[in-house]
């Protein structure tokens, strides 16, 4: 059987010989192989510290080394590097030792016929190994963000058992487990609230999925907490579930009784009070969409959060997107708004990919929101150096020594001023493509990333002012397409064919262009996996 794998082999084999008939036999199965072969433990020490290994492949005697030496080096430096022993005698006693020792598998040399299997089920099992510690990780990031959200979240099932609640929900709401009895919703809620919820919300969400409103919930002592809330419905294991998020506006409702209550002669003290009355709401809605992030269904959240493809073409008419996450969820993503005559447009890449680049995006997603829509900042420097600022805030403040981040996001973000016709651009580590007349210009952003260290503190985000005539297309991308490994020679490909394939087809209609695009990025692919998250956004200005 043919297993058709790149493998990177580490043998440690005192006999030429055997090693080139173990590597002969491992071609034989379809491995492609890049091999280096150690017979004492310096040697072996050296190939584990200056290269990667996918298995190791080793004799059991060797003069002055040994198969068991090995594997005591390898575990000492931590390594999980599945360990296959190859030897041509071994007793039975000293198998059985090696192999609780944490060898994976041992083979005689005279009999290599499971060694293609061997091999596949030892990289299966590790990467199910490398998987499973990403996802502990992934799991510990997304409960620090819930159990530090201010906002009360709860996850509660069909029966409205009460399967989970945060701190702040703990706090706000006095909430504590006595025993084997279960909390349920109508422990939390006033009858009416209770009877508005089972009648009217729970049958809601078997239609669309999502209710949003206000409510009463009551504390262990009666008091009653008015929130603003929303409900979504997911489905987990064949079992329906349901994550409630609330925050507590009894300030907002302190005003309003306020306002009721003034005298009509301070009728410029009531304009004031609604003025802040609405400021309150503003805040109050924009912390609901921020903890939407927090709850443990990432893929469904973040979709629910970010700009769908529909988004996009309600403000750019004439435009296209290509989104192929690399995992599931995906760390890049595009964000839109318009206001007036100014059309903004960004791409977003935030560094990883899976779990931790989602969180990223929801934060980058909702931080862009406060900046641009709330405080109505048009300047795409002014933008990102808030937006700097507001993620250093977010992982630095309470604890910088543990929340201490090495990678943020790159941006590339346009505002296109249709009244003007004119292009302001600012990118932190991202640049973008200008096509006119048939040329095709690159425009670079600042050597600079989103949620950088002191290092680059230094470096300002440089703005880019240009002109266009309508017709004219720009593009806006992370870098998961130039970054892409495959083709003939298996090697990325880059930004100049990017650059390439884009000014080749921009005289084709969007749609066109963008199948010719995609369909370049999949030949290119060409059965290697996908490296990165991909996005890329083609706008033609009128």
């Amino acid at each position: 059987m043919e297993y058709n794998y790149d493998l990177r082999v580490l043998i440690v084999e005192d006999d030429e010989n055997d090693a080139f008939l173990l590597v002969r036999q491992l071609h034989k199965f379809g491995f492609n192989t890049h091999e280096i072969r150690v017979d004492t433990a310096s040697d072996f020490i050296a190939a584990l510290e200056n290269a990667e290994w996918d298995i190791i492949l080793s004799d059991f005697n060797i003069p002055g080394f040994s198969g068991a030496g090995a594997l005591k080096l390898l575990k000492e430096k931590g390594l999980d590097i599945p360990f296959v022993l190859i030897s041509g005698t071994i007793g039975e006693e000293a198998a059985v030792s090696i192999m609780k020792a944490g060898a994976s598998d041992y083979l005689m040399k005279g009999n290599l016929s499971r060694l293609g299997e061997v091999i596949k089920r030892e990289l299966e099992e590790a990467k199910n190994r490398r998987e499973k510690k990403q996802l502990i990780l992934h799991s510990q990031k997304l409960s620090r963000v819930l159990e530090s959200s201010k906002e009360i979240i709860l996850l509660f099932d069909s029966d409205e058992h009460i399967r989970y609640f945060n701190q702040s929900a703990a706090s706000i709401l006095n909430l504590h487990i006595e025993g084997e009895r279960a909390l349920c919703m109508h422990d939390l809620l006033p009858p009416h609230d209770y009877a508005l919820f089972k009648n009217r919300i729970l049958p809601n969400l078997f239609e669309s999925g999502f209710y949003e409103g206000e409510m009463n919930m009551i504390r262990e002592d009666g008091t009653l907490i008015p929130v603003l809330f929303s409900v979504t419905s997911h489905n987990s294991e064949q079992k329906m579930e349901y994550s409630l998020v609330a925050v507590d506006i009894t300030q907002r409702k302190d005003f309003e009784r306020e306002i009721i209550n003034l005298n009509s002669s301070l009728e410029e003290k009531i304009i004031e009070r609604t003025k802040e009355l609405l400021r309150s709401n503003q805040e109050l809605e924009e912390q609901r969409k921020e903890i939407i992030h927090s709850i443990n269904y990432s893929l469904r959240i973040q979709k629910s959060i970010l700009h769908k493809r529909e988004d996009l073409h309600s403000i750019f008419e004439h435009s296209f997107l290509l989104e192929l996450p690399k995992d599931i969820v995906s760390g890049d993503f595009y964000w839109v708004h318009k206001r007036d005559n100014l059309k903004f447009v960004a791409v977003v890449d935030c560094t990883g990919h899976g779990v931790p680049g989602a969180l990223l995006s929801i934060i980058a997603h909702r931080l862009m929101n406060k900046i641009v829509v709330e405080l109505e900042v048009t300047n795409p420097a002014v933008v990102l150096e808030q937006l700097d600022d507001e993620i250093q805030n977010i992982f630095q403040k309470d604890n910088p020594e543990q929340y201490q981040i090495n990678d943020g996001m790159d941006i590339a973000f346009c505002v296109i001023d249709e009244a003007a016709r004119t292009i302001r651009f600012s990118g932190a580590f991202r640049p973008f493509f200008y096509c006119s007349g048939g040329e095709i210009a690159e425009y670079s952003g600042s050597k600079r990333p989103i949620g950088s260290n002191i290092a680059f503190r230094g470096e300002q985000f440089i703005l880019h002012e240009i002109n266009y005539t309508p017709g004219d297309r720009i593009y806006l991308f992370s870098d998961g397409y130039q970054s892409q490994i495959g083709g003939d020679k298996m090697k990325k490909i880059n930004k100049k064919y990017l650059r390439q394939v884009i000014h080749q087809t921009s005289g084709l209609h969007l749609d066109e262009q963008l199948y010719q695009v995609e369909k370049y990025f999949h030949d290119w692919k060409n059965g290697y996996p996908q490296m990165d998250d991909v996005c890329l956004v083609g706008v033609r200005l009128d």
